[in-house]
């Protein structure tokens, strides 16, 4: 909610006190970096999310894909287009292809 209003500072440091991150944490840090244009550091929650066994669902990894499209990652999000399917078991669905038309548009 801090990074939707401005305050990404704010939301890291609201995320980083959790003790229990739950999807839905997950998920308001990636959609926040997006929302600020920083897919780097959308892609490191992602990948830091492996730790604490939280598996991404279709909101996240749309949301990681759009970042990455937001911040030019072409290879990057191809990467994660690709892996999605292999690691977590995704069908590709509409927005993940809206996503890469615009990632590689």
């Amino acid at each position: 909610m801090y990074s939707k209003y401005g305050s990404l500072a704010c939301s890291c440091c609201v995320f980083d006190e959790m003790p229990d991150k739950s999807l839905v944490s997950w998920s308001a840090m990636v959609a926040g970096y997006r929302l600020h244009g920083r897919g780097r550091e959308a892609i490191s929650i992602l990948d830091g999310r492996k730790e604490n066994s939280v598996v991404p669902d279709d909101g996240v990894l749309t949301s990681i894909l759009s970042a990455c499209s937001h911040a030019r990652l072409v290879a990057k999000g191809r990467e994660i287009f690709y892996r999605m399917q292999k690691e977590y078991n995704m069908k590709s669905a509409l927005s993940y292809y809206s996503c890469m038309v615009d990632l590689l548009g």
